[in-house]
């Protein structure tokens, strides 16, 4: 009779992974780590058995996952903050009346960013490889521009292309919910990665 062990394991991200199931082991799942083959099973399903945290620049408003690319795509939008370019103008203003080299150095994770009024808005679209959680591309949209919904599809035009389609808006209000103009952007990925813009739509409304 065959005999198996449990015990904890902590490894590097796997290639790939898929449900597998045998009398030794019921519900398990096998995974492919470099030119290895790992089978394992997780005795609690509901407690986490690894994280790894990858820093973003804003809040993740959509995440999808593309099979065929093998990436993660990550919406990001806040309020009351301002676009990097912006941010960058404002860091060096501040760095002309103060002088203050530590200020102008300091990363931006460690001292926050500045708040900006009611009504400004910053988002990017970051993609992301799912094997050591690298950034192979990150786009931010343009100022004030808001950002909430994405799509993934190689349905719009021949060959191999993939698109994403993005829902934004302009001058977004919360209270009452409101925008000067609404978006939906198509845009499509090259054969490095990089997203290009192929058109965008105005809306009367933000589209969701």
């Amino acid at each position: 009779m065959s005999k198996y062990q449990m015990s904890p394991m902590s490894i590097e991200g796997l290639t790939s992974v898929a449900s597998f199931s045998s009398e030794q082991c019921r519900e398990g799942m096998i995974g492919i780590f470099g030119s290895s083959l790992k089978i394992f099973a997780v005795d609690k399903l509901g407690e986490m058995f690894n994280q790894i945290t990858m820093p973003l620049m804003y809040t993740v408003r959509d995440m999808k996952y593309d099979l065929e690319m093998k990436k993660i795509f990550t919406l990001e939008t806040d309020h009351l903050t301002y676009d990097s370019s912006t941010r960058e103008i404002i860091k060096n203003q501040i760095y002309e009346h103060t002088g203050d080299e530590e200020y102008k150095n300091v990363p931006e994770n460690q001292i926050g960013y500045p708040k900006a009024p009611n009504g400004q808005w910053a988002s990017c679209i970051r993609v992301i490889n799912p094997i050591d959680l690298t950034t192979v591309h990150l786009m931010e949209l343009g100022a004030n521009e808001a950002a909430f919904s994405m799509f993934i599809t190689d349905r719009l035009g021949a060959g191999d292309t993939t698109y994403l389609i993005l829902g934004s808006a302009k001058n977004m209000k919360i209270k009452p919910k409101s925008c000067d103009l609404g978006f939906i952007s198509v845009y499509y990925f090259t054969q490095d990665g990089d997203l290009r813009l192929m058109h965008k739509t105005q809306t009367e409304d933000l589209p969701m």
